[in-house]
């Protein structure tokens, strides 16, 4: 199953996600793909573009006190147990702390490469995937969150829009078969061969859910949309699409 930004975009819809796993899946025979929470995908990358262009760290620091902020009231809403929920936040703090120096960085050197911009998208996954993790764990259901690189998706180092090579589909039943509990994979993002951060480009996560449904040989590839199937257009864009 795969689930996108807006099935994820705060602590009540991460919950539902947990609902769904208990309702479909009872055996826990399920890999999960995770986007970011709604909208951090793109804040992130304003904010790193705004980083390169005027260098001010201190709108660095209040935004990172906001996708804080965000982050841990997902947490708060959507996990019950204290324990699981100090856990993650400890996690989620440890990967912020990692995020702000790489902001801080853009801003001394007043420059963003491709493969920056890349570690900085990736970090919408990375902060998501631990939180559905833990609300899985927290509904009594075994789990453990994997970015894609360590599910064993490897890709080329075109930054931004990298291509899977072929030791993928190998790669990915070593790393997350026989299935121990839940698997939490980051869609979007994965490494090079020599362990950079690519990232599958824009949609990306739905290309991650196919390369690890295909790598398991999985009976079924679910991906959870906000629409009730197939229709004429974007109703985003146009309201009586059908």
């Amino acid at each position: 199953m795969k689930f996108g930004g807006v099935s994820v975009a705060d602590g009540s819809r991460l919950r539902h996600v947990g609902d769904l796993v208990l309702h479909f899946c009872p055996d826990n025979e399920i890999v999960l793909v995770t986007s970011a929470l709604q909208g951090v995908t793109d804040d992130l990358l304003a904010c790193a573009r705004k980083a390169a262009q005027e260098g001010n760290v201190s709108d660095v620091i209040e935004f990172m006190e906001r996708i804080t902020d965000r982050h841990y009231q997902a947490i708060d809403d959507a996990i019950k147990d204290p324990e699981i929920a100090k856990e993650i936040k400890e996690t989620i703090s440890g990967k912020l702390s990692e995020l702000e120096k790489a902001y801080i960085g853009i801003c001394y050197l007043g420059e963003l490469t491709a493969r920056s911009l890349d570690y900085i998208s990736s970090y919408g996954e990375q902060l998501a995937a631990p939180i559905l993790s833990g609300v899985l764990r927290d509904m009594g259901i075994p789990s453990r969150h994997f970015t894609g690189s360590e599910a064993g998706i490897v890709t080329d180092n075109n930054y931004g829009d990298s291509r899977p090579l072929e030791k993928t589909y190998s790669q990915i039943p070593q790393r997350l078969l026989p299935l121990d509990g839940v698997p939490v994979v980051t869609g979007f993002i994965a490494k090079d061969e020599k362990g950079t951060i690519t990232t599958l480009g824009r949609g990306g996560s739905d290309l991650s859910a196919s390369l690890i449904g295909a790598a398991i040989d999985a009976d079924e590839i679910w991906f959870w949309k906000e629409t009730s199937g197939i229709m004429t257009t974007d109703p985003k864009i146009e309201p009586e699409a059908k």
